[in-house]
């Protein structure tokens, strides 16, 4: 929205379903809505205080309509087609004046998740046709998805509002996968080829709730909750082969593994405000605790035989027969005090501390296996250890309002301390912290039609425990992972401005921003890779600066007699950093950039018609190795049709063609996806009936093409082809007449 990612999705001015905002989209019928809100909401502090302090969050508020505050109201479809391919969803909505609770259900196996974006543009015309199945919504692999939830809140009092929602979640997604990649040496190269399959699934139980409660004009608090309970397990099976260059063989091997953990998150905050009879004297405190809880079990079995690169011939073969079990635990507290007075009229001074501790209790264990023997116990790949994270954080922030104009300028204090015991290798760390954190924001506009934001921060990131770690993970022969103890926080100095207008009576914007970066003592990866073309993977801290920057130019406006649109993007990206590979220092430079316009046209409900066209460039260049700098292009093609036709007939149809164009990869491909499908409707569109054919070309395959520290690599996944999908969607709405009943524009 306005070129910004929106943060928060409301029902009438409340949040709905917790954070998620998808859940929030999906409980709505289009015919059920009034209005949609676009706006920049003001902080909490701000709307709390009654002092801007020009901080932002793109928000979009769905009011319903006043008709449907006290109705009931829900919308179910049913489908099942060819190969066992179905479809499943349903909500049920009970609006009252003081009173919401939504129950929804969804099912497939056909790559969707249960709930999506695109929902959102199906109830709010948001700029797309709402086909069936849109190309987009077929992934890689193969998927399938069982999800519901229920969402209640009400205004208990005028002065206690309570909200609490559950959601459930199984998905599972098998993949089928062939991966190339081409690494480089400080002499030499090396090809990868990795074909593998496999299989895993994710159960999921998340519950929220908030309650807010005014004690009285000036005092208030709030009180969250948040619990999530999952389950997961999996299992592969890979083939790889490593050759010098692209054809002598150095080695080869399989790889079996399985896994199966559960984990526990919860998360409480309780905030406390005060405002005192001057306007902006204010004094708050916040409280929190944090518990994650994970345990994980893990079997691998690998075998790889090595060969001579001169004469091809076999000479030494390594086996892996292992069990791994984890456990952790991290608690963490939290408290905050902020207090806020005015200096004058535009002056506003902040005084703020926090104190926190995190911390973290991990054990693991690996086992060797042997034939017709006891496991035995492996204390070099094992490890048990405790820390503790504590930090203070202090400082002040002088904020300066007036009109249109917002400035502020802060400066923290930090001191923090790290201990951490490995108990199996009886090695102690002890890492103190001391760091000055200065921020500076300027706004102009204040969210009026035009706005220019410009913000500068610094932050701190600490190396976790799991990098300090001195212990080897081996669960892939090819690729082991060692952890560093002499690791160092690294430091981040971040610059950004953002510009935006907004015409809203001819829904005409234009946005821009651009953000940078520059880190010191970057914590990046430095490979080692022997001479059996083994990798080992370890987190270091660099001296040299890594700088990278983003920016993105939109802007799109409507024109003949509203019905067309038209949109335009470009984004680009640069980075520039040093990653270590055997000892020497490999300096990486990357450049993206894109840029795609997108044209629409709607005639009332009986024409609509979308076209896109993107054009994304990358380009890595290596210090080391430079014949191996790669420049690559995805040009990506869509559109989509909608047409009425009498007797509440209607046509749909999209098309998504990509085509990937690289000397580095060989041929160009090219990857076309077409749906279409046809539908009536039965009475004043309470019962819909669709016949759908998706992937109609039957050319569906995941392709994903990168660069990395030392390798360039696609990567192809086998994916959901054609098929067929008939389905039927039953809408109600108790007490609503035909006239009324109508889809919404």
């Amino acid at each position: 929205a306005k070129g910004e990612t929106v943060k928060q999705i409301l029902i009438n001015g409340k949040p709905f379903f917790g954070t998620d905002p998808k859940l929030a989209l999906q409980s709505l019928s289009a015919d059920a809505i009034e209005s949609v809100e676009i706006f920049e909401k003001k902080s909490e502090q701000a709307l709390f205080s009654g002092i801007d302090d020009g901080v932002r969050e793109m928000t979009v508020n769905i009011v319903v309509k006043p008709s449907h505050r006290s109705r009931t109201s829900g919308k179910i479809t049913v489908g099942g087609g060819n190969d066992e391919r179905y479809l499943l969803r349903g909500n049920y909505n009970r609006f009252e004046e003081n009173k919401k609770f939504t129950l929804l259900g969804a099912g497939n196996n056909i790559n969707r998740g249960g709930f999506t974006t695109d929902d959102f543009t199906a109830f709010t015309n948001g700029g797309k046709p709402s086909n069936p199945v849109s190309a987009a919504a077929i992934g890689k692999g193969f998927q399938a998805q069982q999800s519901g939830g229920v969402n209640f809140s009400e205004n208990w009092t005028t002065k206690t509002d309570f909200n609490a929602s559950y959601f459930f979640n199984h998905q599972t997604n098998q993949n089928d996968r062939q991966i190339w990649r081409q690494n480089f040496l400080p002499t030499g190269s090396f090809t990868t080829r990795t074909v593998s399959a496999g299989e895993n699934a994710n159960k999921n139980h998340r519950f929220s709730s908030f309650i807010d409660q005014k004690l009285d004009t000036f005092t208030s608090f709030r009180l969250t909750a948040n619990l999530s309970v999952s389950d997961n397990f999996g299992f592969a099976t890979s083939q790889t082969d490593n050759r010098r260059g692209d054809t002598l063989l150095q080695s080869q091997g399989g790889r079996g593994s399985d896994t199966e953990g559960s984990g526990v998150g919860l998360a409480t905050n309780l905030l406390l405000r005060h405002r005192f009879l001057k306007q902006g004297r204010t004094v708050s405190a916040n409280l929190n605790f944090n518990l994650n809880t994970t345990d994980r079990h893990g079997a691998t079995d690998a075998k790889t035989d090595y060969f001579s690169t001169t004469t091809q011939a076999f000479t030494r073969r390594d086996t892996l027969n292992q069990t791994d079990d984890r456990a952790n635990s991290r608690p963490n507290y939290g408290a905050s005090l902020s207090y806020t007075e005015p200096l004058t009229k535009a002056f506003l001074l902040e005084l703020n501390y926090r104190f926190s501790t995190a911390d973290n209790a991990a054990d693991r264990r690996v086992f060797n296996l042997h034939e017709n023997s006891e496991p035995m116990f492996n204390p070099t790949a094992s490890a048990a250890y405790t820390s503790a994270f504590a930090s203070h954080r202090t400082g002040v922030t002088l904020r300066f309002v007036q009109k249109s104009l917002t400035a502020a300028v802060s400066a923290q204090k930090q001191w923090s301390i790290l201990r951490g015991s490995f108990l199996l290798k009886n090695i102690e760390i002890r890492q103190p912290y001391d760091y000055f954190l200065p921020s500076a924001r300027l706004d102009f506009g204040n969210g009026r039609a035009r706005r220019v934001n410009f913000l500068y921060e610094t932050d701190v990131r600490e190396p976790t425990i799991e990098q300090l770690q001195p212990v080897v993970d081996n669960a892939n022969p090819f690729n082991i992972y060692l952890g560093n103890p002499d690791l160092q926080p690294e430091r981040t100095h971040r610059w950004r401005v953002v510009f935006t207008q907004f015409n809203k009576k001819t829904q005409a914007f234009y946005n821009a921003n651009l953000t940078a970066s520059l880190t010191d003592n970057k914590i990046v990866t430095a490979l080692s890779i022997d001479t059996l073309l083994r990798r080992t993977s370890q987190p270091v801290n660099i001296g040299e600066q890594f700088f990278d920057a983003n920016g993105a130019a939109s802007c799109g406006w409507r024109f003949w007699r509203q019905r067309f649109r038209l949109n335009l993007t470009a984004n680009g990206a640069v980075s520039r950093g040093v990653n270590p590979i055997n000892g020497a220092s490999n300096l990486t430079e990357r450049l993206s950039a894109s840029v795609a316009p997108r044209l629409e046209f709607r005639l009332a409900d009986t024409f609509e018609i979308s076209a896109r066209a993107a054009i994304r460039y990358n380009q890595t260049r290596f210090s080391l190795q430079t014949t191996l700098n790669q420049t690559f292009w995805i040009y990506e093609y869509d559109g989509e049709m909608s047409v009425g036709l009498p007797q509440d007939w209607r046509i749909n149809a999209a098309f998504d063609y990509s085509l990937y164009v690289s000397k580095s990869f060989g041929a160009t491909q090219g990857v076309p996806i077409l749906t279409a499908s046809v539908s009536k409707f039965f009475g004043g569109r309470t019962l819909e009936m669709r016949l759908a054919v998706i992937d109609i070309l039957n050319r569906n395959t995941g392709i994903t093409r990168s660069a990395d520290a030392n390798f360039i690599q696609e990567e192809t996944v086998r994916s959901l082809g054609r098929y067929a999908l008939l389905t039927a969607t039953y809408s109600f709405n108790r007490g609503k007449s035909k006239k009324e009943f109508r889809t919404a524009d």
